[in-house]
């Protein structure tokens, strides 16, 4: 009498595992490392500081634009005065809030950069290897860093055709 049993039939394959997320961490601005938040293999999360440029320089452009602003709207408001008493034309009023405009365009460019010089993680996972050392100068650019969420990961892996047909059927 043939028996009947349970049976497990096993087939190795070659494999790539692969973390559901995993990004490089550059720096947004040029400058020197001014402080690195993490180590090698450290878990981290969400929002949490993992490098910090050193934003001297920015903020000297912030304050400046800030500065900027507040002139030309000063000035936009001394132009407006006497464009409504047409003592002035409308062009110079017109030309007036351009500028304005445009100071506070640079401000807004001033503010983004400020806030390149803090790198944060942009979800939780762990942090690779660290290529850089505080005092390092970095440019736009610049990998930092590897940052992989392995909550779950992917697993890859080539099966010969015929193989996978017959597994199908």
């Amino acid at each position: 009498n043939p028996v009947l049993m349970d049976t497990a039939f096993l087939k190795e394959y070659v494999a790539e595992i692969q973390s559901i997320q995993n990004i490089e961490v550059r720096a947004k601005v040029k400058g020197f490392l001014e402080s690195i938040h993490v180590d090698e293999g450290q878990r981290v999360n969400a929002g949490q500081t993992l490098f910090t440029i050193r934003s001297r320089e920015f903020e000297a452009e912030l304050a400046e634009a800030r500065a900027k602003v507040k002139t030309t709207e000063l000035e936009m408001q001394n132009v407006k005065t006497l464009a409504d008493k047409n003592i002035v034309s409308q062009t110079e009023l017109a030309l007036a809030v351009a500028k304005l405009n445009e100071a506070k365009a640079e401000l807004g460019i001033a503010e983004t950069n400020m806030s390149f010089t803090k790198i944060t993680a942009p979800f939780s996972g762990i942090v690779d290897r660290l290529k850089f050392k505080v005092g390092s100068l970095v440019d736009e650019g610049t990998l930092l860093t590897s940052l992989s969420n392995n909550k779950d990961v992917y697993a890859y892996f080539n099966v010969p055709e015929k193989e996978y047909l017959d597994y199908k059927a």
